[in-house]
């Protein structure tokens, strides 16, 4: 009879062995599977993000002569600031009927002797908002993606501070045509430079506060260009991108630069 008891007890005790070395395994699985989706998410949000900026620049690109050269529109804005530092802002939205729409942009600069970018100049119904109960800036469907577009005059293709000998010059020019003589003097040729960038986010896949978000769009640039006369702040130095970072905001920045060359935007 005792012998019988010892042998029940020695087979629970294998039973619940099993049992825990089951549940450990399952855990293990558990686990590992969620560290897979996990993965597999990020890198689904890393391809959105950049089709989504992609998606932004290709629309600049591929923009209208007419709406690219016209002084209301926000490229012709840019191209004929007399300040460099100047960045023209809107939101892009894939499903709106205007990609540019001169009724909602906004512009950042910064001014002579101020300590930050002042981003209200002309308003701010240029800014992507989180979350605004009169307009939806997502681009996405599902209100997962903000798109902010910034354009910004960066000189000539004789200023522009990128390298190459032909660089910044419409396609078919030489170095006799570059450096052409007219009436005695030197009539080198120069086209407009401006740069587009495009900022996607998901601030949904982030813990920062609404808030927070907005103002690293409508308060930071891409690119800031501080004045002499300036003494900026170490949080006014932040780019978009590097605030962004800071909070936790899944985010994918693009940029291209485009050269006005006779009437035509041509990308370079």
């Amino acid at each position: 009879m005792n012998r019988l008891s010892t042998q029940k007890g020695a087979t629970l005790i294998i039973v619940l062995c099993v049992l825990i070395l089951t549940a450990m395994i399952g855990a293990m699985i558990v686990r590992q599977s969620m560290t897979s989706l996990n993965i597999a998410t990020n890198a689904q949000a890393k391809q959105l993000l950049f089709q989504s900026s992609d998606a932004a620049l290709m629309k600049v690109q591929n923009a209208s002569e007419s709406l690219i050269l016209t002084i209301s529109g926000s490229l012709g804005r840019s191209m004929n600031s007399v300040s460099k530092s100047q960045e023209i802002v809107f939101c892009y939205q894939k499903n709106s009927a205007d990609f540019f729409n001169v009724t909602r942009y906004s512009t950042i600069e910064w001014q002579d002797g101020a300590s930050a970018p002042n981003g209200s100049i002309s308003g701010t119904l240029g800014y992507c908002q989180v979350s605004q109960a009169s307009r939806n800036f997502f681009t996405s469907g599902r209100n997962a993606i903000l798109t902010q577009v910034s354009i910004q005059n960066i000189g000539t293709s004789t200023t522009s501070t990128e390298s190459g000998a032909f660089t910044g010059h419409s396609l078919g020019t030489d170095a006799q045509s570059l450096n052409a003589t007219a009436g005695g003097g030197n009539n080198t040729q120069s086209n407009q430079v401006i740069r587009v960038y495009a900022v996607s986010l998901m601030p949904s896949m982030s813990t920062a506060s609404g808030a927070a978000i907005n103002t690293c769009l409508n308060s930071h640039m891409n690119n800031p260009v501080v004045p002499t006369s300036s003494t900026p702040t170490e949080d006014s130095l932040k780019t978009i991108s590097t605030c962004l970072n800071q909070l936790g905001v899944p985010f994918s920045t693009q940029y291209s630069d485009y050269n006005l060359v006779q009437n035509d935007l041509e990308g370079v």
